[in-house]
């Protein structure tokens, strides 16, 4: 009984006549156990070590003493016998101070200081008392702004701007135990692991649901920023001219600490292999001390390094803008803008890259890691020093009255380099992630009472350390320096249609190119070879397409029966290699946009906003956003651009604000206690209303050897939604009207039943479809506020909020594998049910 096992304090478990109770298997005769292995020899590997009837201590001293952090329950029952109280304390302070000067009447200066500290307990409810706890953590986010500024004034018509600018952000992470200063690894008897002050993780098998022990979120990231920029207006006639120089200078530590993890798996007391998952028990395995699998990542793969990383990056730009007033009725603007986006260095030149050319030693073929030589400064890509941006816009209004104003613009926007990898990549070799897994997935792949195996600390500056493994964030192409590029175009008309009532209709549109994406993967298999069909999978010892062993010890390093798919990969000795690391800039994008809007300024009482929005975004490059799915084909990126997930073709929102007209002042109800009763009330909602979401669906057979995902193939005949859908009945809760899609439009172009022997082949379905979306989204929030004066300067405000007044459910996307049994079914809201709240405060 394991129950009785996970608790200590508990009466043992009895073994019943001569059944081993760790797997219900006899007790042979002959058995004995052999401490130096923890198992029972001569018998079943499954062995718990027992003396009569009764369980001894556990075999390991690790086990003895990770128990001892495992509480007795809190009530009697079977289950759910354990409860800790836990809570979220938030405490935020901020601090601001700024000082102003004129020393003269042509001279004025600035300095400013402002800090915030967050400090919380985040982010899940704490289910074990700490150090042990899983669940939460302290997160301690701290802020350091400072400004300073001098204006000099030249001369009446020529002013000078300095300003400078210094940006802390500190975000830390790390858990309750790192408080208490104690190496937990060590006070657990846990040899042969990194300083730690985090208490380890010890993980079950999820089937077996023994709650995990530790936590391993211990993190510190650094963000230090520069900031210098000048400028010099000049007023001459009608020109108002502004040359500038803008220079910054950031550095990112993303500073990490290891913590030791032992994973407790069903095999290592299962009575065969064959049987780990129905048989053995992982709580039973931590007794034994048998150790599935063990590392040293904790969260966020912290790993183990000589060295803190941190990175340092530089950005200059000088520009110059002309406000040209033509005449009374035309005024144009007039700019250019010329950036530089210096890619980052790493502190010490502790950074590697992959290299396509550069020559793996151990095979003598191209393709290894290339380390940056010690003192210098390597940034792996190019410097792109041609970002020159011009920039037009004018404002024109042709007739007297002066009520209709056309106004548009163009110009040329860079975006900045985007880093995807959080500082985290780009450094392989100067830190390492040892991992010990079992052999054999039986066998364990140590004791725990041994400590772990032994290691090689880094740095390990081996250009074949990918050899047999996928290339994982180290690969930048030189020409991935070249920053976002957005052409932006605009023409808006306004109108005064009444005193304070303003109409605009106008047009937006853009194209972007260089944005950052994930869409690569240089190591996929050529197309031409999607047509050998079953024979990808073939064992090239065996294979009857005439693959042959790419290079001498192809067989050692991928096993005698290494498929035909492998050995045609770009670079044999590797499996994916992805380029998404950190500055991969393939995406694209186009939108287009009607804008209609009225606005009505405060007056009488009312104030009003009514803004309508109709659309398309197209892109490629939804692979940034966490989520969503990349591309099938990265040899042609142009066939991918579809809608955007982001693509929403009709919003339409309002928000009026209207103050009744009684009280003190108004019109009605003006004098006495009335005037205070019906007096300050104000009604307000404001109201969204906007179109369902695209969806993507994914993802068909794979084919071998090719790493991006495959598309669907649509069958025409069908259409993509459901009868539900298509009569707007979708509830979740009916069989036969809880699916927005049909599945029946959906081919799986690489099924067997579909491709027989034939070769594999791309779907059609587009990467994001907009034919089928997620539910229209409303919204209703209505609120009431009522302002009461008091005395002088004193005014009492109580406000109701109804948000989602009307209890609206809006679906989220649901799922979208065609092959799962709940394929269309939501299972979640985007709105919150409806929440009516109030407030009270008096204002002085």
């Amino acid at each position: 009984d394991f129950a009785d096992l996970y608790n200590p304090a508990a009466p043992q478990a009895t073994v019943s006549g001569s059944i081993n109770p760790c797997d219900g298997n006899p007790v042979y005769p002959g058995e004995t156990f052999d401490p130096s292995t923890q198992r029972v020899v001569n018998g079943t590997p499954c062995r718990l070590p027992f003396a009569g009837n009764k369980f001894t201590a556990p075999a390991s001293t690790v086990a003895a003493n990770v128990l001892k952090y495992i509480p007795p329950p809190t009530n009697s029952s079977l289950i759910n016998n354990y409860f800790f109280a836990s809570s979220f304390p938030v405490n935020n302070t901020t601090y601001t101070i700024r000082i102003d000067a004129s020393p003269s009447s042509r001279h004025k200066i600035f300095g400013s200081y402002s800090t915030r500290e967050n400090l919380r307990t985040c982010c899940a409810t704490a289910a074990l008392p700490y150090p042990q706890d899983s669940s939460g953590w302290l997160q301690d986010f701290t802020t350091h702004f400072g400004r300073g500024g001098w204006d000099f004034i030249i001369s009446p018509t020529i002013l000078n701007h300095f300003n400078f600018g210094y940006n802390r952000s500190n975000s830390s992470n790390f858990t309750f135990a790192a408080l208490n200063n104690i190496d937990y690894a060590q006070q657990l008897g846990i040899a042969n692991a990194p300083p730690s002050k985090n208490f380890p993780g010890i993980d079950f098998n999820s089937r077996d649901q023994y709650r995990n022990l530790g936590n391993g979120l211990n993190n510190d990231w650094i963000d230090n920023g520069f900031r210098f920029n000048d400028s010099l207006n000049i007023q001459k006639g009608r020109n108002n001219l502004k040359f500038g120089v803008d220079f910054r200078i950031q550095q990112f530590s993303p500073i990490g600490y290891p913590t030791p993890n032992l994973i407790f798996d069903r095999a290592q007391t299962a009575s065969d292999p064959a049987n780990s998952e129905f048989d053995g028990n992982s709580f039973a395995s931590l007794l034994l001390g048998q150790v599935s699998s063990g590392n040293f990542s904790g969260c966020c793969a912290t790993g183990l390094s000589s060295y803190q990383q941190r990175w340092t990056s530089f950005y200059y730009a000088l520009f110059v803008q002309d406000d040209l007033k033509v005449n009374d009725k035309l005024t144009l603007n007039l700019g250019l803008r010329w950036d530089v986006d210096v890619p980052r260095t790493a502190a010490h030149n502790f950074t590697s890259n992959f290299s396509p050319t550069a020559i793996d030693p151990e095979y003598n073929i191209p393709g290894a890691l290339v380390f940056a030589k010690a003192g210098g400064k390597t940034r792996w890509v190019d410097t792109y020093y041609k970002d020159i941006q011009p920039r037009v816009g004018f404002a024109f209004t042709p007739f007297p009255s002066g009520k209709t104003v056309f106004r548009g613009g163009a110009g040329l926007v860079s975006g900045p380099l985007l880093y995807a990898d959080d500082g985290g990549g780009m450094n392989v070799g100067y830190k390492i992630f040892p991992t010990f897994t079992s052999g054999d997935g039986f066998s364990p792949s140590f004791l725990a009472d041994n400590g772990y195996p032994a290691y090689n600390l880094p740095p390990n500056l081996d250009p074949g350390i990918f050899n047999g493994q996928p290339v994982t964030n180290s690969y930048l192409r030189s020409s991935f320096g070249k920053p976002s590029m957005l052409y932006e175009w605009s023409f808006q008309v306004q109108q005064q249609l009444a005193q304070d009532l303003i109409f605009e209709i106008g047009y937006q549109g853009n194209k972007a190119q260089n944005l950052r994406s994930s869409l690569e993967n240089i190591n996929n298999i050529p197309l031409s070879a999607f047509s050998l069909g079953n024979q990808l999978n073939a064992s090239v010892a065996g294979n009857t397409a005439g693959v042959t062993a790419p290079f001498p010890g192809f067989f050692s390093l991928w096993g005698a029966g290494a498929p035909v798919n492998r050995a045609i990969r770009p670079f044999a000795q590797y499996s994916q290699i992805d380029s998404g690391c950190c500055l991969q800039n393939s995406g694209m994008s186009t939108y287009n946009a009607l804008l209609v809007s009225l606005i009505r300024r405060y007056r009488n009482g009312l104030s009003l906003q009514v803004s309508y929005t109709w659309e398309k975004n197209l892109t490629n490059a939804d692979s940034a956003q966490p989520g969503a799915t990349t591309i099938q084909n990265p040899l042609d990126v142009h066939t991918s651009k579809a809608v955007s997930d982001e693509d929403l073709p009709h919003t339409f929102v309002i928000a009026p604000l209207y103050e009744l007209p009684f009280g003190k002042g108004k019109s009605y109800l003006n004098h006495g206690v009335t005037s205070y009763i019906a007096g300050g009330w104000e009604v307000g909602t404001i109201q969204r209303y906007e179109s369902g979401q695209p969806i993507s669906f994914c993802c068909a057979t794979a084919i071998p050897g090719w790493d991006n995902p495959i598309s669907y193939r649509r069958d025409s005949a069908q259409s993509l939604k459901s009868a539900s859908y298509r009569n707007g009945k979708i509830n979740p809760f009916i069989a036969g009207e809880n699916t927005f899609f049909n599945p029946a439009a959906f081919i799986d172009p690489n099924n067997v039943a579909v491709r027989g022997t034939g070769a594999y082949t791309f779907g059609n379905v587009p990467r994001v479809t907009g034919e089928v979306r997620s539910q229209h989204y409303y919204q209703e929030d209505i609120s009431v506020m009522k302002t009461t004066p008091i005395s002088e300067g004193v005014t009492f405000i109580f406000k109701a909020e109804a948000l989602n007044a009307f209890n609206r459910h809006m679906f989220a996307i649901p799922d979208i594998n065609p092959t799962d049994s709940s394929f269309g079914q939501p299972n979640a809201t985007i709105t919150n049910p409806r929440n009516i709240q109030f407030t009270a405060r008096i204002k002085f």
